[in-house]
């Protein structure tokens, strides 16, 4: 097994109805509609990859997006994929998914700047866990390699939307990228809910996969979750990538998954050389 048991996240009195108090006045966005119906289609063991890609077709944005991720270096497609169908018939049903699950979020989420959030860093740090989150998932569990990225790239996709909902959770984004330290732990101690809490429900607000809203709801430790080790490892890394970061995934890494330094390092500076295309896609 992959899962390990979670420890308890300092929370507040309860899970129920945290999107809409974390949001406040801010509207609850909506998941494209074309890339919804898509991953419906995926999910159909009996689609062809002609009705997939027939499906996503009134999306062309989508599409271009699908298409630069499936034919990223860190897939490392042997020959250029051209098409939706191509992508779906080479690179499988569940990777597909989990890639155009990535995008329906990237367009769902505001794209503003604000104090505490700048959306480049943002996205350069979620590429950064999603390509640690695969990379070891390769290692130590191969089967959650798609899921692990896809879960990594978003387990913060709550921040943008707290950010812009509310001025007063900007000056503790501030305080996080200098001082380091538990994102859902400061925002649990000064507001009652986390990050990981309201990315959970809107996973369960969009729809999407219960074990997608089970690694990004988790990946902070929080009770009754199930999350693959590679995830929890990425967890660590905030925006702004420092040492002590890093040393916090390497003590995981050796101490609790029996990874060797040298290993850990070598995945972490794999991993780090894939993120930067991967960021240039979302930004």
């Amino acid at each position: 097994m992959f899962l390990r048991e979670k420890k308890k996240a300092a929370t507040g009195d309860g899970a129920d109805g945290v999107l809409r108090s974390a949001l406040g006045d801010l509207s609850i966005p909506s998941f494209p509609s074309v890339i919804l119906e898509t991953l419906e289609v995926l999910r159909d063991p009996e689609a062809s990859a002609e009705r997939v890609a027939e499906t996503l077709r009134p999306d062309p944005g989508a599409t271009v997006r699908l298409l630069r991720l499936v034919n990223s270096a860190s897939y490392g497609p042997a020959t250029e994929i051209r098409s939706v169908s191509q992508a779906v018939a080479m690179a499988g049903l569940g990777t597909v998914e989990s890639m155009l699950m990535a995008v329906g979020v990237k367009v769902a989420l505001p794209n503003v700047d604000v104090e505490g959030l700048q959306q480049r860093r943002f996205w350069q740090a979620a590429a950064r866990r999603a390509c640690i989150a695969r990379t070891f998932a390769n290692e130590l569990h191969p089967a959650t390699a798609d899921q692990s990225f896809t879960a990594g790239l978003l387990q913060d996709m709550a921040v943008p939307l707290l950010a812009l909902a509310r001025e007063n959770y900007r000056p503790l984004l501030v305080e996080w990228h200098h001082a380091g330290g538990d994102l859902s732990v400061l925002e649990a101690e000064s507001f009652g809910w986390s990050h990981d809490q309201v990315a959970a429900e809107l996973c369960s607000e969009w729809k999407l996969p219960s074990e997608l809203t089970q690694a990004i709801g988790g990946h902070h430790g929080a009770e009754g979750f199930d999350v693959p080790d590679s995830v929890s490892l990425a967890a660590p890394l905030r925006e702004v990538y420092g040492n002590e970061a890093l040393e916090e995934v390497v003590d995981l890494a050796t101490g609790t998954y029996g990874l060797s330094s040298d290993r850990t390092i070598e995945l972490l500076d794999e991993a780090e050389s894939e993120s930067t295309e991967i960021a240039q896609l979302f930004i």
